[in-house]
């Protein structure tokens, strides 16, 4: 039994959900979290109009899981048991926007489950629109920052203070419940009083196709661990709600701040917990928005301390600023990042979504993290109505002068998301086409292969492949047909690289690193390199010592006192990118050097 029972859909790494919870039970009030479904995308052939989100990437379009995967009846049967079990006093639904369209059947089922439970609402989608959630039949919604109305209305419950509890800051009330709307409270600076995020099997019900796992933390079983070092967002973007949380409160003449940073000494306590699963951290802040001094020590102490991979959506300035800081970062552990350029079109990016064009230093940034293998997710908006061709171009141009690799496209990822701005975010009022006649859904897609696999082809030569396509009518474009051409172009591209590659330096000497199923595969296409090993990780040091007539061996062994730093190298492997990270830095290998196919020739 637990007195709150916090609920959230298709992200079990919720961290709203996680910190309030944590909030609690320090202060000694028992608390369940209930994970309905998982977050893993689902991916579809072409998009529709009627969408939740949609993102292009990597030559597949994902869509939000909810619309191909909604919750069955066996779903909401199995949250009204988990629900049952807990006989909560408080049950809340923690929701971003996207989730708006659960606020019917999470009503349903929480009234037959805990009939006399106090239903409130949080996060995003409640914060931003309110009355939603209060006329859809929640009790009350919590605004704002959650942690102290949450404890609040727990104490206020247990105590029976009903008429005090309508009256808890942060808090508005259904009209059931007076009608209450109560101001928010200055925000709290300092995050240090909070505790980490909760985890762990005890607190936590994952309900997945119709099956509950009970007392089951998903993000503690899974590879990637998601946590935060502050709150907030120094920025304004137009189409999110991120940077102007903050307007809530200062409208209201309440203290707020763009930035709050957590006691870094506690996030490393915090990554010292994890089991031995979790490969890698995921900061999920907006941005690093630590000065140079602290992300310098924070760096470190990750690298002494907790030796995981990690994402880090940095600073870009800051790190092109202190190039030495990039370099602590990558050794600390940083193995793939995001860089938001958003459109290619200076006055585009200025005039609608309120950002300065600052793209050399992003290049800059960009191609210094490509040359140490740490991958890269570009990211970019499309579906504006507002965007001209002329915008379009200047995107797929400034695509080009990103980092680009035939032998692992992906190592630069080129994300590209429909626009859908965020409820009450500036971009609806100052640009309202967005919202009345955004651009047809086939119309982005169309436009986001472009900008996908325009990096891989010369100007003329992309132009000659796509002009057949380019002439049909926006309702009449075979978007299926132009991505499928371009892929066989871009596979045919790829072939003739290697071609290229082994006729220029078979002469020379290389080694391969992995003797896998993809070494398997293409070891006759690569023959004529004739290499003088093949390396292993230790761990997977075979107990044969030969393979084909080629030693087999350890890549320290080989690379063991300075040795081998000259060759050249190819790697077999399906992820090849901290292998190849691990040449360049550890064994001093040069970047031109070091290649990899990941693929069957």
């Amino acid at each position: 039994m637990s007195s709150v029972v916090f609920v959230n859909a298709y992200e079990f790494d919720y961290l709203g959900t996680r910190a309030l919870a944590s909030w609690l039970w320090q202060h000694g009030i028992s608390t369940h979290c209930i994970l309905l479904d998982d977050n893993v995308p689902t991916h579809v052939a072409s998009p529709q109009e009627t969408f939740i989100g949609y993102q292009y990437y990597t030559g597949r379009l994902g869509e939000h899981k909810a619309m191909h995967h909604p919750l069955e009846e066996a779903d909401w049967d199995a949250l009204a048991q988990t629900i049952k079990m807990e006989q909560p006093k408080i049950l809340g639904f923690s929701a971003r926007s996207t989730n708006n369209f659960l606020i019917e059947p999470i009503i349903r089922t929480f009234k037959e489950a805990a009939p006399e439970a106090l239903l409130i609402a949080g996060g995003y989608g409640p914060t931003l629109e309110p009355d939603l959630y209060l006329a859809g039949g929640f009790d009350a919604v919590i605004r704002g920052d959650g942690e102290e109305a949450i404890l609040e209305l727990a104490q206020c419950l247990a105590q029976g203070e009903v008429e005090k509890m309508h009256g808890i800051a942060n808090t508005s009330w259904s009209v059931v419940h007076g009608g209450h709307v109560n101001p928010l409270r200055d925000q709290q600076r300092d995050l240090s009083c909070y505790p980490a995020p909760l985890s762990g099997d005890a607190y936590f019900t994952w309900i997945q196709d119709g099956q509950y796992h009970r007392h089951e933390d998903p993000v503690l079983h899974s590879s990637a661990y998601h946590t935060f070092l502050g709150r907030g967002c120094p920025g304004k973007c137009t189409y999110c709600s991120g940077g102007h949380w903050k307007t809530l409160y200062r409208n209201e003449g309440k203290k707020a701040f763009p930035r709050r940073n957590r006691d870094m000494e506690s996030v490393i306590e915090e990554c010292r917990n994890l089991p031995d699963a979790v490969k890698t951290v995921v900061f999920c802040d907006e941005y690093w928005s630590l000065p140079r001094e602290k992300t310098e020590k924070f760096l470190k102490l990750y690298k002494t301390h907790i030796r995981k991979n990690f994402f880090a959506y940095f600073a870009y300035e800051q790190m092109v600023e202190h190039p030495e800081l990039l370099d602590l970062a990558i050794d600390a552990g940083l193995e793939w990042t995001s860089i938001g350029f958003q459109t290619g079109s200076p006055d585009l990016l200025q005039s609608c979504y309120d950002r300065q064009p600052h793209f050399e230093v992003m290049l800059t940034y960009a191609w210094r993290l490509f040359r140490n293998f740490v991958r890269i997710r570009a990211q970019f908006i499309g579906g504006n109505c507002y965007e001209s061709w002329e915008d379009l171009e200047q995107s797929c141009d400034l695509i080009r002068k990103l980092p680009v690799s035939l032998e692992q496209p992906d190592a630069l990822i080129v994300s590209n998301i429909r626009l859908r701005p965020h409820p009450g975010s500036p971009i609806i009022s100052r640009w309202p086409r967005v919202i009345s006649h955004p651009m047809p859904a086939k119309e982005w897609h169309f436009r986001a292969i472009l900008m996908e696999y325009c990096r891989f082809f010369a100007p003329e030569e992309f132009a000659d492949i796509t002009a057949p396509f380019m002439s049909a009518t926006e309702r009449t474009r075979p978007t299926a047909m132009l991505e499928s051409t371009l892929q066989q172009k871009l596979r045919e591209k790829q072939v003739a690289h290697y071609q290229k590659l082994i006729q220029n330096t078979a002469s020379e000497p290389w080694i391969f690193y992995g003797a896998g199923d993809c070494y398997a595969k293409n070891r006759e296409f690569f023959a004529a390199l004739k290499p003088q090993a093949i390396l292993v990780d230790r761990a997977f040091l075979p107990s044969v010592t030969h393979r084909d007539g080629i030693p087999v061996m350890a890549a320290e062994d080989f690379f063991m006192n300075d040795k081998g730093k000259d060759h050249n190298v190819m790697v077999f492997l399906r992820h090849p990118m901290a292998v190849k990270r691990t040449l360049l830095r550890r064994y001093g290998m040069a970047f031109d050097h070091i290649h990899s196919c990941s693929r069957v020739l």
